[in-house]
């Protein structure tokens, strides 16, 4: 099959098809609009297109954009396809996160600061070994700072000395993040830890009277009309959607725009606006550069994104392989790429910048 230029409405006219298997199931989830009509500079839109398909930005597989509720630009490159499953890496962590507020506000009264021991009979060993992680509470889980050693953001998911990297060779991820040492009192330090996420996940299995996977499916992917995916377990049982889950890239750009709608899906409300609140609001000041809040990174005051574009409401998700995805509730946009990186390329966080491309185009036209 030959590959389909799939930049709808900016080029509508130039699809390479070859026959009519090249014509994919229409979406009808948003409707279409040309860039132009939403304020962005389409030039810079296709020569970004253009650069993409040179491979300049990595190993860029697929790249979508909505803006003022409406799909103006989705493409896919390298053979690949709407239909295509792409691994999302770390993003799909913030499903976790997302159906967490449900789930605590209904078995647990809401209460974020419960010291997740209590939650964790099986493991009641480690803690009674160092009962300063008796201290470790959910809400340190959500805030990365548990005071747990790891070491995942110096080292890449395929480097063996990675925490993560461990993690994934173990038997029981939870048992092995909660037997790191500690070496800071939980709550002082932010240290970008997946394993936390595998601890939530758990959490949800013991408080939940209906398997997670079950869980998930009834209360997210099937509202959101998500029906086919793929999903690892880990070796506990659990379903791995931290680093084992696979979707098309418009799916995925379902579950961005459904938060920036404040956890709302077509009048549905899947999600508390309150909690939706508090994943996006500023939890960790990081740097001047990063931000942090529950499961989602924004952008600091002196970050490229403030500084060169004036716009303070960004909030990422990006994985290993340079999947992003770029929400901004005052500029009603979702930005979503699919499989960025390709280290053997050296292009440093293609996502990031394919995302910079976007920006610029909304950028008044200067003589």
């Amino acid at each position: 099959m030959r590959k389909l230029l799939h930049i709808l409405i900016i080029l509508p006219l130039l699809w390479s098809c070859g026959d009519d298997d090249d014509f994919f199931p229409d979406q009808e989830v948003w409707p279409y609009a040309s860039p132009a009509s939403k304020g962005m500079n389409e030039g810079i839109l296709l020569d970004f297109n253009s650069n993409v398909e040179l491979q300049n930005f990595g190993n860029l597989q697929g790249f979508i954009v909505i803006k003022d509720d409406h799909l103006v630009f989705e493409n896919y490159y390298q053979e690949n396809s709407r239909r295509e499953f792409f691994p999302v890496g770390r993003v799909g962590a913030s499903l976790v996160t997302m159906l967490l507020g449900e789930v605590l506000n209904n078995e647990l009264g809401n209460q974020i600061d419960l010291p997740i021991y209590q939650l964790l009979p099986e493991y009641s060993a480690i803690f009674d070994a160092n009962p300063i992680k008796k201290e470790i509470t959910i809400r340190h889980l959500l805030k990365m700072q548990t005071g747990l050693v790891w070491n995942e953001s110096l080292r890449s998911v395929a480097d063996p000395s990675s925490d993560l990297n461990s993690m994934i060779r173990s038997n029981d991820y939870v048992e092995f993040v909660l037997s790191k040492q500690i070496e800071a009192t939980p709550g002082r330090r932010f240290a970008f830890n997946s394993g936390c996420y595998f601890i939530l996940l758990k959490i949800m299995d013991q408080l939940l009277e209906v398997p997670v996977q079950s869980y998930f499916e009834e209360r997210l992917f099937q509202p959101l009309g998500i029906e086919n995916y793929t999903v690892d377990n880990t070796p506990q049982g659990l379903p791995d959607y931290v680093l084992g889950l696979s979707m098309t890239t418009l799916d995925l750009t379902k579950v961005g725009y459904f938060v920036l709608k404040k956890g709302d899906w077509q009048g549905l409300r899947i999600i508390d606006d309150r909690w939706v609140d508090q994943l996006l609001s500023v939890q960790v000041e990081i740097s001047s550069q990063n931000r942090w809040g529950f499961g989602w990174w924004g952008f600091g005051e002196e970050s490229l994104v403030s500084t060169n574009y004036g716009i303070n409401d960004v909030y990422y998700l990006f994985g290993e392989n340079s999947q992003g995805m770029y929400l901004s509730e005052s500029q009603n946009m979702v930005v979503v790429v699919s499989n960025g990186l390709d280290a053997a390329r050296g292009f440093n966080n293609s996502s990031f910048w394919a995302y910079i491309r976007v920006l610029d185009s909304l950028q008044p036209a200067t003589l």
